[in-house]
């Protein structure tokens, strides 16, 4: 899907109201939620039932948030019920690179479990290889996205 088409649709909308330091805010947060998922992931003998999926799910929740900030640097925003797939495609389409295809079609693999464990359709625990790949897409994501922002914007450092 094209932001432009998205934009037709209506699931996505055009919008002035974000400003740069709005924008950095939301990705410091993301980032928080990553780093906390890294810690947790990191935490020695303290893993119980689910550790990976309680992992998992942050990643994810922080990979939403910075594909959040992006389309706000971009003056858009998702408006519609399926929220987070319509994010994730407007993202995917603004980076427009196919070295990112393989982390998008992740993302919205890892979209599809979370909405599956959030709902209590699947509470299966993930593999650390899983969790591994997760956190190496956000990074890869994460560098494109400040890449994107500060070249922009050359005053702004973002420093997680």
């Amino acid at each position: 899907m094209s932001l432009r088409s998205l934009i037709e649709q209506k699931v996505v909308n055009k919008f002035t109201g974000a400003s740069l330091e709005q924008v950095v805010k939301r990705l410091i947060l993301a980032h928080s939620y990553l780093y906390t998922a890294k810690m947790m992931f990191e935490e020695k003998g303290k893993k119980g039932q689910n550790h990976n999926v309680i992992v998992y799910t942050n990643i994810y929740d922080s990979f939403r948030m910075a594909c959040e900030a992006f389309l706000l640097f971009k003056k858009c925003k998702a408006v519609v019920k399926n929220h987070h797939k319509m994010v994730i495609a407007a993202t995917k389409d603004l980076i427009n690179n196919t070295s990112f295809d393989n982390v998008f079609i992740r993302l919205d693999k890892m979209r599809i479990s979370r909405n599956d464990i959030d709902y209590g359709l699947d509470v299966r625990d993930l593999s650390s290889q899983d969790v591994a790949q997760a956190f190496k897409d956000a990074n890869k994501l994460y560098k494109e996205i400040e890449l994107q922002i500060e070249k922009k914007n050359p005053q702004t450092k973002i420093k997680f």
